[in-house]
């Protein structure tokens, strides 16, 4: 997740997705639960995506005299992305046919991958922040004017993302990507002869697909601290480099 020049593009196209996200979510929800509880997902909906894109414009116009803001902005932005895949995750909360408990295990699956996976960020972060971020750091900061040229820093510390899930080798990621597509072709199949199984097998892969994006996330996140705690070292606000 790089900083690189703000543009509104960036806010349209999060935009966007966010509403085609949210549309999405209302035909699915419609289609499992009926119009009544697609009418009420695509009020939630919406609402979700005003607040997102104003939290987006904040930081567009705060990130031309911040770099933690336009690092921020990137985040938001990112969460456009994760707010796609999960209007395809949340219709499920509004079906009745399964039991609140299932609905909830199923969530906390999706917490815990999405927290371990933004932790394997974080560490990443720190490791190559180490290695590589704080010799870049120090040819791309001026100390003049107070501000550092952010992309030109991580250029360098070259990361990477993928499917992880704790415990399990990336090497079983080819295979892991084939069920995935498959579970997800079966869930929506079988909702209504085999309901548990259709939940699991519908909501799971998404729950993968968007850990994956947890990562993204956490990488930012990490942008953000390692940028307060710079903030603090140097006593003044970092710019970004014009």
């Amino acid at each position: 997740m790089k900083s690189e020049k703000l543009s509104c593009k960036h806010v349209m196209l999060s935009l966007f997705v966010s509403i085609a996200g949210a549309i999405g979510g209302w035909a699915l929800t419609g289609k499992l639960a009926g119009d009544k509880a697609a009418l009420s997902f695509l009020q939630i909906g919406l609402i979700i995506v005003l607040i997102m894109t104003g939290t987006q414009l904040l930081f567009y116009f705060l990130g031309e005299r911040r770099l933690i803001h336009r690092v921020l902005f990137n985040i938001a932005f990112g969460c456009g992305y994760v707010w796609f895949m999960l209007c395809l995750l949340l219709p499920i909360l509004w079906v009745d046919k399964f039991d609140i408990t299932f609905k909830a295990l199923l969530f906390i699956l999706l917490l815990v991958l999405c927290v371990a996976n933004a932790s394997k960020a974080g560490a990443q972060f720190e490791t190559k922040w180490q290695a590589e971020g704080e010799k870049a750091l120090a040819r791309h900061y001026d100390n003049n004017s107070g501000s550092v040229d952010w992309p030109k820093v991580l250029a360098p510390m070259r990361f990477s993302v993928a499917l992880y899930i704790p415990g399990v080798s990336e090497r079983m990621n080819p295979l892991i990507s084939v069920v995935i597509l498959l579970c997800m072709g079966s869930g929506l199949s079988f909702r209504n002869a085999y309901p548990i199984f259709s939940l699991y097998a519908w909501g799971a892969p998404f729950c993968l697909v968007i850990s994956i994006f947890a990562q993204v996330l956490g990488l930012g996140l990490a942008q953000v601290m390692k940028l307060v705690a710079l903030e603090k070292r140097f006593g003044k606000a970092i710019r970004p480099k014009s």
